[in-house]
C-alpha cells in the first residue's frame, strides 16, 4: 500500500499572495508503519519512505524553507524531525537540511535543527543503534555512520560553522561531540572527526572556541579517548588533538587551554595510557608527541606557558614517562624500550 499525502499546510497557503506552498509526501509498504508531519511556514519539504514493518516517523517544521528526509526499510525503527528558523541576512533563519537513513531493526534517529543552513546526516544499519544530533546556530554540518548493534552517537553544535563526523561499527561503541563557537561572519568553526571499529570504545569530543580540530580513531574493544580543546579566535588559530588507538582498554585524555596547541598520540597494544594538558600558546602554542606501543605503558605530558615541544617514545610493557613543562621554550625527548 503506498500514500501521497498533500500537506495542510500546503493547502492553506494558496490565498496569500506572497507565501509559497509547502510538500510533504509519505510512501508506505507493508504492515503498521506511523508517520506524522507538521509544517508550519514556509516552502517545506518533506519525504517520508517507510518499508518493513513498524517503523515511525515524525517531522515538524516551522519557520522557512526545511527539508527532511527520511527513509525506513526493516522494523521497529523511529525517526524524529525538528526544524525551525526564519529571518534575513545575518539573522536568517531556515534552510535547514536533514536526512535519515535506517537499515535493520530497532534503529532510533533523533535530529533537532534551529537556525540557518545547518545539515545532518544519519545512516544506520544492523540493530538497536542510536543516534542524537542537535543544531543550533548557521552552517553547521553533523555526518553519523552507525552499523552494529547497541551504538550511541551525540552531536551537539552551537554556534557557526562546526564540522562532525561519527563513523561507528561493531557493538557498544558510544561518541560524544560537542561543539560551541565560530563566528557568523567569520567562519572559523570547530571540527571533530570520530572513527570507531570493534567493541565498547568510548570517545567523548568537547570543543569551545574557534578553530580546534580533533580526530580519534579507534580499533578494538575497551578504548577510551577524552579531548577537551577551549581556545582559538577570530583571528588566532585554535587547538589541534590527532588520537588514534588500537588494541583494548587504552586511554587518552588530552585537554588544550589557549591557542595553537598540538597534541597527537598514537597507542597500539593493550593497557596504555595517556595524558595531555596544554595550557597557554599565543603567537605560538605547545607541541605534544606521545607513542605508545606494547602493554600497560603511562605518559603524562603537562606543558604551561608557551613554545614548549615534548617527544615520548614508549615501546615494550610497564613504561613510565612523566614530563612537566612550564615558562617559555622548554624542549623534552623521551625514549623508552625493553
Amino acid at each position: 500500500m503506498k500514500k501521497v499525502v498533500l500537506s495542510a499546510a500546503a493547502l492553506m497557503c494558496g490565498a496569500v499572495v506572497f507565501a509559497q506552498s509547502s510538500e510533504s509526501f509519505i510512501n508506505q509498504a507493508n504492515t503498521n508503519h506511523s508517520a506524522t508531519v507538521i509544517q508550519a511556514g514556509d516552502d517545506h519539504l518533506s519525504l517520508v519512505d517507510q518499508i518493513g514493518d513498524n517503523s515511525t516517523a515524525d517531522v515538524n517544521q516551522s519557520g522557512d524553507d526545511q527539508t527532511a528526509y527520511t527513509n525506513q526499510g526493516g522494523s521497529d525503527h523511529y525517526s524524529y524531525i525538528e526544524q525551525s528558523g526564519s529571518g534575513f541576512f545575518i539573522f536568517a533563519g531556515g534552510d535547514n537540511l536533514a536526512n535519515v537513513y535506517q537499515r535493520g531493526d530497532e534503529n532510533e534517529s533523533y535530529v533537532v535543527q534551529d537556525g540557518y543552513q545547518n545539515e545532518a546526516y544519519v545512516v544506520q544499519s544492523d540493530h538497536e543503534n542510536d543516534s542524537d544530533v542537535n543544531q543550533d546556530g548557521r552552517r553547521n554540518q553533523a555526518w553519523v555512520t552507525q552499523s552494529g548493534g547497541h551504538n550511541d552517537s551525540y552531536v551537539e553544535q552551537d554556534g557557526s560553522y562546526n564540522d562532525a563526523a561519527v563513523d561507528q561499527s561493531g557493538d557498544y561503541n558510544d561518541s560524544d561531540v560537542v561543539q560551541d563557537g565560530g563566528s557568523v561572519l567569520f567562519g572559523r568553526g570547530n571540527d571533530a572527526w570520530v572513527t570507531q571499529s570493534g567493541d565498547y570504545n568510548t570517545s567523548a569530543v568537547n570543543q569551545d572556541g574557534f578553530d580546534n580540530d580533533a580526530s580519534v580513531v579507534q580499533t578494538g574493544h575497551d578504548n577510551n579517548s577524552s579531548v577537551v580543546q577551549t581556545g582559538g579566535g577570530l583571528f588566532l588559530s585554535g587547538n589541534n588533538a590527532w588520537i588514534t588507538q588500537s588494541g583494548d582498554d587504552n586511554d587518552s585524555y588530552a585537554t588544550q587551554t589557549g591557542f595553537d596547541n598540538d597534541a597527537s598520540v598514537v597507542q597500539s597494544g593493550d593497557d596504555n595510557y595517556s595524558s595531555v594538558v596544554q595550557n597557554g600558546g599565543l603567537l605560538q602554542g605547545n607541541a605534544a608527541w606521545v607513542t605508545q606501543s606494547g602493554n600497560d605503558n603511562r605518559s603524562f605530558v603537562d606543558q604551561l606557558g608557551n613554545s614548549h615541544e615534548a617527544a615520548v617514545i614508549q615501546s615494550g610493557d610497564w613504561n613510565l614517562s612523566v614530563v612537566n613543562q612550564a615558562g617559555f621554550n622548554q624542549t623534552a625527548f623521551v625514549q623508552q624500550s625493553n
